[in-house]
């Protein structure tokens, strides 16, 4: 992930099991970055690469909520929880560039 951000939000976390349906594990981790095409996420939960997620993005003093599914990227041990979006909605698309745009 290029030109990585720190912004103030946080996303909830739920892997995805089988027919993309979330398993109801869910996990809160706070954000450290953030790119149009993923970000960084403080979690030592037992993801591994390449388990998808379905991420809930809650961005501070906003009402914007964005619902996506993510990708675990390869990390070393003790490194914030890498992931990439995917099949992101346009409009979301538009929201992420923008809360980008705006990282400290």
């Amino acid at each position: 992930m290029d030109s990585l951000r720190r912004v103030p939000y946080g996303a909830w976390m739920d892997r995805l099991g089988e027919k993309g349906r979330p398993m109801g594990e869910p996990f809160f981790g706070l954000a450290e970055e953030l790119t149009e095409g993923g970000m960084r996420l403080r979690a030592d939960e037992g993801y591994e690469s390449g388990d998808k997620l379905q991420l809930v993005l809650l961005v501070e003093n906003s009402s914007t909520v964005v619902e996506m599914e993510a990708e675990v990227l390869d990390r070393e041990p003790g490194e914030s929880l890498p992931v990439r979006f995917v099949n992101v909605d346009p409009d979301d698309h538009i929201f992420l560039s923008e809360l980008a745009a705006e990282g400290l």
